[in-house]
């Protein structure tokens, strides 16, 4: 496996995580995420 894969893969997994965090985050936390555009990340990602 190269590294753009293992980079892809993992960041993947981990805006996965990050995408439903309600009710086990705090508001202020989810505002933050929301705000961060995650699935924009996850597209910019894809795009390696």
């Amino acid at each position: 496996m190269n590294y753009l894969t293992e980079i892809k893969e993992k960041s993947n997994q981990i805006l996965s995580f990050w995408s439903s965090p309600m009710g086990w985050v705090p508001n202020s936390a989810i505002d933050k995420l929301t705000a961060a555009r995650l699935d924009w990340i996850k597209e910019l990602t894809n795009c390696i």
